[in-house]
């Protein structure tokens, strides 16, 4: 799925019950400095930022992975928060990798804030709405997204590591926007709104 290349610090714990012979949970709490992750899901392959921070916790008994908080500081006053789960994750996925159902279903939420118009293209996941990011990339200029909610449903593959995106659907705040509304008419300056997408 990615390739993490950053500097990291933190806890990991775990429990494993030798009586029975199994893992029995995770806890991992982790900080990390500017870096990027490789991943085919974002344009150029590739996703930078600064300083973040990682909250997760595992449940083998309801085969979920939790992810409590990721927030990413994108530089420029831009930030970006992701919360959500992973259902059908094994101890045997945790534990060595492997033993995984056939796809796992992931569901997060995604808020982004302060995010120049400018830098939307390079992060817009490939595969979503591909019509919708090239009218946006052709007709918006200037100004800033202040504030965007997405729910994402995903189906994640863990053999192939693969991840195919399905429901997508949020909405979003701006401000001070140039817009071409229509090709042949005077473009829209120092526009203010709100928006949804799906």
């Amino acid at each position: 799925l990615a390739t993490l290349h950053v500097p990291v610090s933190g806890s990991v714990e775990s429990q494993f019950d030798f009586d029975e012979a199994k893992f029995e949970g995770l806890r991992v709490d982790l900080d990390f400095g500017a870096g990027w992750v490789d991943t085919a899901q974002f344009p150029g392959g590739r996703l930078s930022f600064g300083a973040g921070e990682l909250h997760a916790s595992y449940a083998p008994e309801m085969k979920r992975l939790r992810l409590d908080k990721l927030a990413l500081d994108l530089g420029g006053g831009a930030k970006a928060t992701v919360e959500g789960h992973v259902d059908g994750v094994s101890r045997g996925l945790i534990a060595a990798g492997g033993d995984a159902e056939a796809l796992l279903a992931g569901r997060f939420d995604v808020a982004l804030s302060n995010l120049p118009v400018a830098r939307l293209g390079a992060l817009w996941p490939v595969g979503v709405s591909r019509d919708g990011r090239k009218w946006v990339a052709d007709n918006l200029h200037d100004g800033v997204v202040g504030e965007a909610s997405a729910h994402v449903d995903l189906k994640l593959d863990p053999q192939h590591r693969t991840a195919d995106i399905g429901a997508f659907r949020g909405k979003f705040r701006y401000r001070d926007l140039t817009i071409n509304y229509l090709n042949g008419l005077p473009h829209l300056q120092g526009v203010d709104g709100t928006g949804t997408f799906s």
